[in-house]
């Protein structure tokens, strides 16, 4: 009777349970939010009765209340968004009316906002989605997100700075490198590009180019014009470059303004000489000398005047130079064309205007027909040759070819002497020697060019006095000499180096296996920290600050502070030795005699050797091997530095000065009070009397 009862009782409750699990999953079938957690939780047999009567049966209620924080529970509700099979459900999860709670704690984060709606299209993000502000070790993989649509605040931020739009893409994962991107020349990781000389390279590789595209500019449209060209060069080039967003503009820059040099350094020395008489040519052919060191000292002091300014102070030097390129073009204007073109041109009638407007008198006929004269012998020369390519027609001409070789030598052994590496690094050479402070330097560099000034002037007067061979053989000598001063300078500081006295065995680095001031400095990555007493003491060979190089990474370098307040120095590219004096000296005496000697030679043996019909393609050959060869000087000079050392570059250079005074000794003729004419007829004998 009991198992009739029992079993009566058990088809009653199942009955019961049928009806109510039917009525219930009739509600969570109308629940549109539910049904497809409703598919996939029926799945799971343990959750059947819990799940179907969760919220239709009232008996139950209570135990809903208790599910909700059933500790089993949250461990799968927060693993909901792990799991793979509960994407779907994940998506649906704001319809969900019990999970509410969780979705208001989503909603408040705005920095989720945007990226949740724009990131669930990157399948590989959706789990990292919610933790991509949170976990710091996914920072840098949401800077890397470039493409991503809510990065674009970000990219606008960055692309606002001009002069990092071209770095930005590159250094935006790494942070150190944002501020100091702003400090070009500072940055240590950025002195390869200042060692590479790269701003320099287009500049000095277009001037090459432009000294051959120039000898047919300058005979179809003028001497005046292409010189007022170069000058529209210089302004436009001046413009981009001081203005410019990025490294390419920059870039852009300097090849505008390597082509103004090569209009100008190929027509200017021309123009001067044409217009000349004979007895004052050598000395106003000269005078460019004097005027190049003119804008080298006025562009030393201007680079020492902005050069307080870390991170603007370059455009304003770049922008300087549009005013003085300014004045000369106005001033061109003024001044009359080469009555030798006007010949050329067969406009004979110009030709004496403009002759006359030169000599300040109307008796000028007789230089006139001497021109007409030399002209019609060049004509003749060039129909008897049979015309032909002008360059071509140069190196079948043995007078010609011969003056060539002396031209283009005198300006290969005024490069190679190290002139204008020596012009270009006067302000390192000055640090090197132990001048540490940068504006210092760039100071000490004006006095020296002031020194170079004064003497190229003297030089003007020695050119026509002394004459241009004795003088082009003692400049070089002077420039042996003093080379050979400046490298045993260097020498001794290498020798005498301060040592290395403070180990720090704890910093782990290249640095601290330096035991003295040389080696440690020749590291672009060390620097030398000594306390500033007559003996040098507590001295440290410690890493570069990345961010200012005015700082140690580590140490007793690393802040101003410490500096003042313990009377310390820090060295990161150069030695303090006590002789620093003499290298000076050194340097002040290179360009006195390069000054008076190999500056304006060059130009003014190449403006008179060479006969009319190749004189603008001669002078524009010569001016591109002296350019080509400071190409070569200017990319390689710090890295010659790095391999056989400062003091090995100066002796090289010693020896290519005393190679070029042999050169001028045996192959460079006396051209003094001779004119143009005379000048070409030493080149058409084989054996000269010199």
């Amino acid at each position: 009777m009991c198992s009739v009862r029992l079993t009566a009782a058990f088809k009653v409750a199942r009955e019961q349970i049928r009806i109510h699990g039917l009525f219930a999953f009739i509600q969570l079938t109308t629940a549109p939010q539910l049904r497809t957690v409703d598919t996939k939780l029926t799945a799971a047999p343990q959750l059947r009765t819990v799940d179907t009567k969760l919220t239709a049966a009232p008996q139950l209620r209570t135990v809903d209340t208790k599910l909700t924080t059933a500790p089993q529970l949250p461990t799968v509700d927060t693993n909901l968004t792990t799991s793979p099979q509960l994407r779907t459900v994940d998506t649906n999860l704001t319809a969900a009316p019990q999970l509410r709670t969780v979705d208001t704690n989503l909603t408040p984060a705005p920095q989720l906002r945007t990226v949740d709606t724009k990131l669930t299209t990157a399948p590989q993000l959706r789990t990292v989605d919610t933790k991509l502000t949170a976990a710091p070790q996914l920072r840098t993989v949401d800077t890397n997100l470039t493409a991503a649509p809510q990065l674009r605040t970000v990219d606008t931020n960055l692309t606002a700075a001009p002069q990092l739009r071209t770095v930005d893409t590159k250094l935006t994962t790494a942070p150190q490198l944002r501020t100091v991107d702003t400090k070009l020349t500072t940055a240590p990781q950025l002195r390869t590009v200042d060692s590479n000389y790269i701003p320099w390279i287009p500049n000095l590789v277009i001037t090459d180019y432009i000294y051959m595209f120039d000898s047919w500019t300058v005979y179809l449209f003028g001497r005046k014009k292409c010189v007022m060209f170069s000058c529209s060069c210089f302004i436009l080039g001046a413009v981009v470059t001081a203005t410019a967003p990025s490294k390419e503009v920059l870039l852009i820059g300097r090849l505008l303004t390597g082509s103004g040099i090569g209009f100008a350094c190929a027509t200017t020395a021309v123009y001067v000489a044409e217009c000349s008489p004979s007895h004052m040519r050598g000395r106003l052919v000269s005078m460019c000398q004097p005027f190049l060191t003119v804008g080298i000292l006025f562009g030393t002091i201007i680079a020492a005047l902005f050069s307080y300014d870390k991170v603007n102070g370059w455009r304003y030097i770049w922008g300087v130079q549009a005013i003085f390129s300014c004045i000369q073009f106005v001033a061109l204007i003024f001044l009359p064309e080469s009555p030798r073109w006007f010949i050329q041109k067969s406009r004979k009638e110009d030709a004496m205007k403009s002759l006359i407007r030169i000599r300040k008198t109307k008796n000028v006929e007789e230089e006139m027909q001497e021109i007409e004269t030399n002209f019609k012998e060049v004509q003749e020369s060039i129909e008897n040759s049979g015309g032909g390519n002008l360059f071509v027609r140069m190196f079948k001409t043995c007078s010609v070819r011969r003056a060539l070789m002396v031209g283009c030598g005198l300006h290969l052994f005024a490069q190679f002497s190290g002139v204008n590496t020596v012009i270009y690094y006067s302000g390192t050479i000055i640090q090197m020697s132990g001048i540490g402070n940068v504006t210092n330097a760039i100071w000490n560099s004006v006095i020296v060019n002031s020194v170079t000034l004064v003497f190229s002037i003297i030089g003007v007067w020695f050119v026509d006095s002394v004459g241009r061979r004795k003088l082009a053989i003692i400049g070089l000598l002077g420039l042996f000499f003093s080379s050979l001063c400046i490298g045993t300078t260097f020498l001794m500081e290498a020798i005498y180096s301060p040592r290395v006295n403070t180990t720090n065995d704890f910093l782990n680095n290249t640095c601290s296996t330096y035991s003295q001031c040389n080696d440690c400095v020749s590291d672009v990555h060390c620097g030398f920290c000594y306390k500033d007493t007559s003996d040098i003491m507590n001295s440290a060979c410690l890493p570069v600050n990345n961010t200012a190089q005015l700082l140690s990474k580590v140490g007793a370098c690393n802040s101003s502070l410490n500096l003042s307040k313990y009377s310390m120095k820090w060295a990161y590219d150069y030695c303090p030795v006590s002789f620093s004096w003499v290298a000076i000296i050194g340097l002040t005496l290179f360009l006195m005699f390069y000054a008076t000697g190999m500056g304006p030679l060059p130009w003014t043996v190449n403006a008179e050797i060479y006969p009319l019909w190749a004189r603008s393609m001669g002078s524009g050959m010569g001016a591109m091997t002296g350019w080509f060869c400071n190409l070569i000087i200017a990319v390689s000079f710090l890295s010659f530095i790095e391999f056989i050392q400062n003091y090995g570059v100066f002796y090289l250079m010693a020896s290519m000065a005393l190679i070029g005074s042999v050169f001028c000794c045996f192959f460079l003729f006396e051209t003094k009070n001779k004119t143009l004419e005379e000048i070409e007829m030493l080149f058409l004998t084989k054996k000269q009397n010199l």
